[in-house]
Parts: structure tokens; sequence; C-alpha cells
């Protein structure tokens, strides 16, 4: 919906900043720029809050979006009367009614998606049962990219739980212990997905497992978001062959090599659809 739900809250703040600026200000020349940058982040909060208004299906955020652009408006007519205390107040409450569109939003995402529980998978309805009280907790701070950011980490979190269960049975026959590492990455278009599994002797402290692996699985992908299916990926495994003799190098890759392949595989297909299945529809229920 043109400009995003964080650029309005962005712009809202700029417009509180900007007309404290022009209030504090002993010299003229330096009052009227900090007001005409507040007008003019008030005509974009505006102007956002208007095509949010003609875009929305709902006529709760429909009204919610008109009452923001009158209010960004009333911002404008007092900035452009010279009426810096009055900006002030009116600036305050255009930034409340923006942090208030965000939480509104945000809240009916989760409570959609919690409501359609049951078309998920039985991970992904454990999956938002896990998010739902953190993402609660975040709805105060109407902040998007801080929502991205813990459901990407809630999601990394049991991607590295479930790695560890597949791999560390067969770590453990030969004597070793894996340490899985998933990092992940959410644009507006793609998603971006790294996976370490790193593979240490058993006496071995693994707290450090970058430095002290004596082998290492990788792979990593970027797909649009638009994919949700699984896409087959080139699986890596390497060894630090100063930390063991070729008869042992032999044996593990024997037994990794074979099931590399099929365990990252697996993986990606239990991401997109328990997982990624899930921030994808809380995301897409934000406007954007």
């Amino acid at each position: 919906m043109g400009l995003s739900m964080k650029k309005i809250r962005k712009a809202a703040s700029k417009v509180v900043n900007k007309v404290d600026e022009a209030a504090a200000a002993a010299e003229r020349a330096v009052r009227e720029e900090a007001a005409r940058a507040a007008e003019a982040a008030a005509n974009e909060v505006k102007r956002a809050a208007e095509e949010i208004a003609r875009q929305a299906a709902a006529a709760e955020l429909k009204k919610q979006a008109e009452a923001l652009a009158e209010q960004a408006k009333r911002v404008e007519e007092e900035l452009k009367n010279q009426a810096i205390e009055a900006a002030q107040k009116a600036a305050a409450e255009l930034n409340k009614q923006a942090e208030n569109l965000v939480k509104d939003q945000i809240k009916s995402a989760l409570g959609e998606v919690v409501s359609n529980i049951n078309d998920l998978s039985e991970q992904g309805q454990l999956f938002v049962k896990q998010i739902e009280s953190e993402i609660q907790n975040l709805i105060e701070l109407a902040n998007i990219d801080a929502l991205k950011r813990k459901l990407l980490e809630k999601a990394e979190q049991l991607s590295e739980e479930y790695l560890k269960n597949k791999i560390e049975p067969i770590a453990q026959a030969i004597t070793l212990t894996s340490v899985p590492d998933v990092k992940l990455d959410l644009s507006t278009t793609s998603i971006k997905i790294e996976v370490f599994v790193y593979f240490l002797l058993n006496e071995t402290d693994a707290s450090d497992p970058l430095t002290n692996a004596i082998a290492v699985l990788t792979t990593d992908l970027e797909q649009e978001i638009t994919k949700l299916e699984a896409p087959q990926v080139d699986v890596q495994f390497n060894f630090n062959s100063n930390k063991l003799e070729n008869k042992i190098i032999d044996m593990i890759k024997e037994k990794i090599d074979k099931e590399k392949d099929k365990l990252i595989q697996g993986f990606l297909k239990s991401f997109f659809s328990d997982y990624f299945a899930v921030f994808d529809k809380i995301i897409n229920l934000i406007p954007k």
C-alpha cells in the first residue's frame, strides 16, 4: 500500500522532533528550517495515510487512516500559521495515532493467523503458539522491524533444534558432536537462509564451534517470498585437515556425505512448510 507502515511511523516521529527543534530554536532561520522539515514530514504522513485509506478493505483501518491524514493536515496548518506550541500538541497526537495504527495492524495480523491456526502444519501451529506471547509484548513498540526480527530469531532457534535432532545421532555414531547454526534474513521480496553444521570431537569445547570444528557442512540460498516450496541446493562438506588423520577424514566423509543432501533437503522442506509459511502470512497481513 504505497509507503509502508514503518515509513509512516518514521515520518510521524520526525514531525515531532522537528517541531520540537523549531520550538527550541533561538534563531529565526533555524526555526523556519525546522518548521519546513516538520511540515514536509507531516505531508508525507498525510499522503501515505490517504493512500492506505483509499485501498483499505477493512472499515476500521480506513477510519484510522483517514483520521491520521486529518491529524497530519492539522499539523501542517498550525505550522503554516507559525503556531509552534499548537503544532507541538498536534504533532504529539499525530505520533500517537501513527503508533496505534501500526499496533492495531500487528494485532489484527496475529489474530487472523491464530484464528486460522488449523490451516497450518503441526509444527507451524506449535510455532504460532510459541511466538504469540512474545509478539504480544512487541506490539507496544509498534515496530514492524522488531516483529520481523523476533519471528526470524524464533525460526532460527527451531531450525537449529530440528537439525540437531536429525544430525546428532549420525555424529555420535562416529564419536563426534554437532552444532547447527542457522541465519535468516527477510527482505520485502526474498528470504535468505544460511546453514552451518559444525562437527567437533566429543572432548572439544562446543561454545566456539567456528574455531574448534574439525568439519563443517554448509549451504545457502536466497528465494523470492512468493515461492514457498523448498529449492534444490548445493551442500558443501569441508574438513580442517590439520586436526585429523586421513583415515579419520575418510571415515567421517563416508558417513556424512551420503546423508548430507537428504538431511538439508528435509530441513528446507520443513522450514518452508512449517515456519516460513507462518511469518509470511503475518507479514503479508500487515499493510505495506
